[in-house]
């Protein structure tokens, strides 16, 4: 059975074009790895002198250097008001890794510094709070940044500064690609504070990957912070809400029959393609991977984690599943009677909401698998930053060439048209500030069930409508990964005690209806069904009946598996690895997935 191996030739390829900005500065080229700085011996700490100005630095350091050591005192400062850098690095460099779309050569604007930083920050005992979540859109053409929780302690050698860390990522802008890092920093209460330094030696991006590092010059305003015990309130509510975590090898000490190396196996994804996974099972969140190029990342549950097209399902297939319950017979709608700029090419009249999630809505270049998600049209589709463009290229890309229903075939764009047929939809029902993303999943669903403020926001169209993209474009924690999981496989989307989704739809998506399984999509063990895909693991867990697993997955390598044991299993990777049977084999030995074969 070698299927679910290869599943990287039909799960969804983001194509897009080179983004276009000013020249890529200081970069030298030697053997295919492009670096800026010197690189020599990396320092043991950063120091208080290396932070005040005194040595440069000259190479990554392990991300221990960036924690809170556990016997950190109790900070003697206290944060509140606005950091801010802008500029070139005072020293660092820059380590290209992989540039599989030629970014560099095509002149991208990749960070040769970070992008201008001007946030306000709250502290709170030991922790410092950003005032504002989520990926925040800003001057930079390529970049955006997402904020996190981060750390404050005193240190006996820094004459009377605390210290303060900061995990950050650069999210592509209009795109999903998220680099992780973080950044550190010395201060007082009367504004005085060193040098920022940062490091970025990890992402979840197949297509590019780099390190960089660096000291900035920067300025810290004391000022009172609006809302701030609301954000604190919030903050506090955050860390209760997370799923208690234990480490990936405490299964074997649960579960003896279980070998734990069989979740994040380095048989099905190289480790040092792996940013995150874990399992879950009866509640329990056990936790691997974290790694990055130098060491551990070490504020793991703040780690940001892109859905790619895991938005297809959490956001296409279950808004769908949530209006279905809310407005019984809304699958069957006509995309035409809601969405004009489909109705202008003559040919979407009969093509349902369901149909649109499912991709076969008749209208495709090639059936051949992912000939239509790799090309230029989509590319175009993709690179588009306002709804009217992406709207219109998603309506009039294809050709109309079968009946809606009839035949698979995998486009983001039909996934996006759906989302504007629900946004339309539901305006029309409860208004015009009515919104797909905020009413129908983050206030009933999202909120409910515990996930972070990172799940709270989507990439939108960058103008006035702001329409959620739907088939790309959300960030999770890991521990709002193992909430879904869990709600979705265990408790099948009752919450509080209630069912949020049409229940008879769910049931199908989730595979636990014999007679409707989905669409054939590469081969006879893989089906589309709602938005989920599903595998037929009967020859490689031994079954003696077909076992079909529901499954969300995502660019590069990102899988969510629905076991229906109840259990859970996730990984976040980039080298388009999408194995993930060996887990599968594991959780049936804790809870049997199937009847097995007579022996």
């Amino acid at each position: 059975m070698t299927g679910i191996w290869k599943i990287a030739l039909f799960c969804t390829i983001l194509v897009m074009g080179p983004m276009t900005s000013a020249a890529f500065a200081d970069i030298t080229s030697a053997d295919n790895v492009q670096v800026t700085g010197t690189v020599k011996t990396a320092p043991a700490h950063l120091s208080r002198e290396m932070l005040m100005g005194g040595p440069s630095y000259p190479a990554p350091v392990d991300f221990t250097t960036y924690g809170a050591p556990a016997t950190a005192a109790k900070p003697d400062n206290h944060f509140e008001g606005r950091l801010a850098f802008s500029g070139k690095r005072l020293s660092g460099g820059f380590k290209l890794v992989r540039d599989e779309f030629n970014y560099i050569k095509e002149g991208v604007s990749g960070p040769a510094s970070l992008p201008p930083f001007d946030f306000e920050f709250i502290q709170s005992g030991g922790d410092l709070i950003p005032r504002l979540r989520g990926a925040i859109a800003g001057p930079h053409s390529d970049w955006e940044y997402i904020l996190e929780p981060g750390r404050v302690w005193q240190e006996d050698n820094d004459e009377g500064y605390s210290r303060a860390a900061l995990p950050f990522s650069l999210q592509e802008k209009n795109m999903n690609c998220t680099h992780n890092g973080v950044l550190t920093f010395l201060f007082r209460d009367d504004g005085q504070m060193s040098n920022v330094a940062f490091q970025i030696a990890s992402e979840t991006c197949q297509y590019f990957k780099f390190d960089m590092w660096g000291l900035v010059a920067a300025t810290y305003a004391p000022q009172a912070v609006e809302g701030k015990s609301d954000i604190i309130a919030a903050y506090r509510q955050e860390v209760t809400n997370r799923l208690p975590t234990w480490p990936i090898e405490q299964l074997e000490q649960d579960y003896p029959e279980v070998s734990a190396s069989n979740f994040g196996s380095t048989s099905e994804v190289p480790a040092e393609h792996m940013t995150a996974f874990g399992f879950v099972i009866d509640g329990k969140h056990y936790v691997g991977g974290c790694g990055t190029r130098y060491g551990s990342y070490p504020y793991c549950d703040v780690l940001d984690l892109p859905s790619f097209s895991m938005a297809k399902s959490l956001v296409g297939g279950l808004a769908l599943l949530r209006m279905e319950h809310l407005f019984p017979g809304i699958k069957d709608e006509k995309i035409s009677a809601y969405v004009p700029q489909c109705q202008d090419q003559g040919t979407w009249d009969e093509v349902t909401f369901h149909q649109a999630l499912e991709m076969t809505t008749g209208h495709y270049g090639s059936v051949r698998s992912m000939v239509d998600e790799d090309g230029p049209k989509m590319s175009n589709f993709f690179a588009a930053l306002d709804h009217e463009a992406k709207i219109r290229l998603a309506c009039g890309n294809f050709r109309h060439r079968t009946r809606p229903g009839e035949r698979f075939v995998y486009q983001t764009s039909a996934t996006y048209i759906l989302g504007t047929a629900l946004n339309a939809y539901l305006k029309q029902k409860n208004g015009p500030d009515a919104d797909l993303y905020r009413d129908i999943l983050v206030e009933p669903v999202w909120k409910p069930l515990g996930l972070g403020p990172i799940t709270w926001g989507t990439r939108r169209t960058y103008d006035d409508t702001a329409q959620p993209f739907v088939g790309w474009g959300l960030t999770f924690h890991r521990g709002d990964v193992a909430r879904i999981g869990d709600f979705l496989s265990r408790h099948q989307g009752i919450l509080n005690g209630q069912q949020v989704f049409d229940d008879t739809e769910l049931q199908a998506t989730l595979q636990r209806m014999p007679g409707d399984r989905g669409r054939e999509t590469s081969g006879d063990n893989f089906r589309y069904r709602g938005g989920f895909w599903a595998w037929n693991g009967q020859e490689m867990l031994g079954c003696k009946d077909a076992t079909w697993i529901p499954f969300m997955s995502g660019y590069g390598g990102i899988t969510l598996a629905l076991l229906p044991n109840g259990t859970a299993y996730y990984y976040f990777s980039d080298n388009h690895n999408f194995a993930w049977g060996q887990a599968a084999i594991e959780s049936d030995k804790i809870h049997p997935l199937c009847q097995k074969e007579d022996k």
